[in-house]
């Protein structure tokens, strides 16, 4: 019995516009909405773009989870862009690169909580519900503010 040989898929990163065009074209015949399009398009098109400003020539099944690393990292420090934005871009990027042959798997970047952002304690909401009952005269437009507080506050809008 012969062993399988697997083609290994190679790609120039300059071929990959073409390639969007056609996998963008694969979309819409099958009725994908418009604004998923979109969404796959704006992925792949900001990941190309990506790729040749730092100058990425080949893209293989060797270098591409390293590319995607690499793209993440640049995503949350130099476009400042969250954690579950990073992960949106970078799940648009797989069926792409699934039907080059290129799949990759990469880890979701952390959705943990932002040491960087200053959350308000319970204690502190309190302290702003009281103020508002303190400050606002209009008992509807008490209630109203206050149900944007607390919206905001366990939604983490």
């Amino acid at each position: 019995m012969e062993a399988e040989t697997k083609e290994v898929t190679v790609m120039y990163f300059n071929e990959l516009e073409s390639k969007l065009e056609l996998y963008l074209d694969s979309l819409r015949s099958k009725n994908y909405s418009n604004e998923t399009i979109k969404n796959y398009n704006t992925a792949i098109t900001k990941f190309i773009s990506y790729g040749l400003t730092e100058e990425v020539t080949v893209i293989d099944p060797d270098s591409i989870n390293q590319i995607i690393e690499n793209y993440q990292t640049y995503l949350i420090k130099a476009e400042s862009y969250s954690y579950s934005t990073v992960n949106q871009y970078v799940t648009n990027l797989k069926p792409f690169f699934n039907t080059l042959g290129l799949g990759f798997k990469v880890k979701k970047v952390n959705t943990e909580v932002n040491p960087d952002i200053k959350y308000l304690t319970a204690k502190e909401i309190e302290e702003v519900l009281f103020t508002i009952d303190q400050v606002e005269q209009d008992h509807f437009k008490k209630q109203q503010y206050k149900a944007l507080v607390r919206f905001i506050f366990y939604t983490g809008a």
